[in-house]
């Protein structure tokens, strides 16, 4: 597994990303064991107003590529899109 993220690359979401509610409890801790992106325990926070699972702490916005660098669909490949005439 890849190396822990640090502390600094973190947030914690004070608010449900999708109400804005306060109200959360954590319900889980996970692991990323199919893509292996770091090896830092993810938690779930379940909101009490909507019911919408979220991680937090979450990578802040400028690493988020870290959780994505070994992701299927991300290649070095160039890729060019054509119109269809």
């Amino acid at each position: 597994m890849s190396e822990k993220v640090s502390d600094e690359m973190l947030e914690k979401a004070e608010y449900c990303p999708i109400c804005d509610s306060l109200g959360t409890v954590e319900v889980s801790g996970v692991y990323d064991w199919m893509f292996e992106s770091c090896s830092n325990e993810w938690k779930y926070n379940k909101c009490s107003g909507c019911n919408s699972l979220y991680l937090s702490p979450r990578l802040k916005d400028e690493y988020i590529s870290i959780a994505y660098k070994k992701y299927y669909t991300h290649t070095d490949a160039d890729v060019t899109i054509s119109k269809k005439k």
